[in-house]
């Protein structure tokens, strides 16, 4: 699967609406939650927690970019309007954050399904 594989990914978000930064940081781990086990959440707990504060002081705004890569040898990494936010490295952490859109569990199905139908199409 597309998340497990040990290539660079990217996803990037441009905002259609503002959004506060407890919406977005629950909707991820909402996602993060439906797509592992109970197990593997308990073992994500300090990268989520990690994950959280690179944006507890930060609401977001409409047309705001927000971008997360992974890349191998460094991790996961969050950038918001060009300006880089933080990275965790965990293995385990950059394979759940990619389940929100890719996983059993996506955010948006629909979204997937364009997704993946567009890269294959390329």
């Amino acid at each position: 699967m597309l998340f497990r594989s040990k290539t660079p990914k990217r996803i990037e978000m441009v905002l259609k609406r503002d959004v506060s930064k407890e919406k977005m940081i629950n909707a991820l781990k909402e996602g993060i939650e439906a797509n592992t086990s109970k197990d593997e959440f308990t073992k994500l707990g300090s990268d989520i927690s990690r994950f959280a504060s690179i944006f507890q002081d930060k609401d977001f705004d409409e047309k705001n970019k927000v971008i997360i890569d992974y890349y191998p040898e460094k991790g996961v990494s969050m950038t918001v309007n060009g300006n880089p936010r933080g990275v965790i490295s965990t293995p385990l952490f950059s394979s759940a954050l990619f389940k929100v859109w890719f996983g059993e569990e996506p955010a948006d199905k629909d979204l997937k399904k364009a997704i993946l139908n567009s890269k294959k199409k390329s």
